[in-house]
């Protein structure tokens, strides 16, 4: 046993300078990565969770509001009205002779607009767009 004792005391020293042995470099710069890593996705998960909140408080402002505006409102009834439950006649406010010749007068509203005189050209801009002008539509008979 006695010989044995030097071998114990170096094999006790040898595994204390092992647990004690200094951390790679690589080993550092991949423990580094990774921890910036684990950052960053909880940096990105508390923006998510931050604009999920936002967004659910703005979703419940909102619909309180429409529902202050369009409940327990006289307003609230619009396009429910029965129209056979009324029975009165509508007259013009304006019925004297000074406003309906008014109206005469004035030259009546085109329906449609005119269009545009292109002399079988097609209106394009190339100062504002610079593709190629479409052709005119033809139809087939």
């Amino acid at each position: 046993m006695i010989f044995l004792f030097p071998s114990y005391n170096r094999l006790d020293q040898a595994d204390e300078r092992y647990r004690n042995r200094e951390s790679r470099t690589e080993d550092l710069d991949l423990i580094a990565t990774l921890q910036q890593t684990i950052a960053s996705y909880q940096e990105q998960l508390k923006k998510i969770h931050d604009e999920k909140k936002y967004l659910k408080m703005e979703l419940m402002n909102r619909e309180t509001n429409f529902n202050k505006v369009f409940t327990n409102a006289p307003s609230s009834n619009i396009g429910v009205m029965n129209p056979l439950s009324y029975n009165t006649k509508f007259v013009a406010r304006n019925s004297d002779a000074s406003s309906s010749s008014r109206i005469k007068s004035q030259s009546p509203r085109p329906s449609k607009l005119e269009p545009l005189a292109t002399n079988g050209e097609i209106p394009h801009d190339l100062a504002l767009n610079h593709n190629k002008p479409l052709l005119p539509k033809r139809f087939i008979k």
